[in-house]
């Protein structure tokens, strides 16, 4: 009986699905959040979600971005209480995002296994630069409008220590 040099590349991807779209890379998760935060990145993970038929990435999304909501704020009042009037809002934000970003690693651990079967199986994928360019264009391009109904949350409590 021959042994296998390598292990199999779908050794960790048992449920490997062909999207019927292409999908972006599993990576795009953590660039996404650190420049939009989680709340869009895991609509987008959902998305995927369900073109791969996966309830599993969809629940863990869903988590996610409910998690992700509230947790990005951890730091905001963890300076305020520490701090008080005198908060450096500069760095709450740089928290903030570090925790979206620590939410997107999570949301890309997901999601690998789903898209490398996806690629496996010659599923179309999407350049990192469709996802990534959007993203820019609505973080540096948009009217200050659009990024503030992005981070509407974020600004209400900004407004109610500032």
């Amino acid at each position: 009986m021959a042994t296998l040099a390598h292990e199999p590349i779908l050794k960790d991807e048992p449920d490997a699905v062909r999207a019927p779209v292409p999908l972006p890379p599993a990576a795009s998760a953590i660039y996404l959040a650190l420049l939009v935060g989680i709340a869009p990145t895991a609509f987008g993970a959902v998305w995927m979600g369900l073109f791969l038929r996966s309830p599993r990435i969809v629940l863990w999304s869903v988590g996610v971005g409910i998690v992700g909501v509230f947790l990005p704020l951890v730091p905001l009042f963890g300076a305020s209480m520490v701090l008080g009037e005198s908060v450096n809002i500069g760095l709450v934000v740089l928290g903030m995002r570090i925790v979206s970003v620590g939410l997107g690693a999570l949301l890309y651990r997901v999601l690998r296994p789903a898209v490398r079967g996806h690629i496996h199986l010659d599923g179309p994928q999407m350049p990192l630069i469709w996802v990534l360019g959007p993203a820019f264009a609505v973080l540096f391009l948009a009217p200050s409008e659009l990024s503030q109904i992005l981070e509407f949350p974020l600004l209400m409590l900004l407004a109610g220590l500032a």
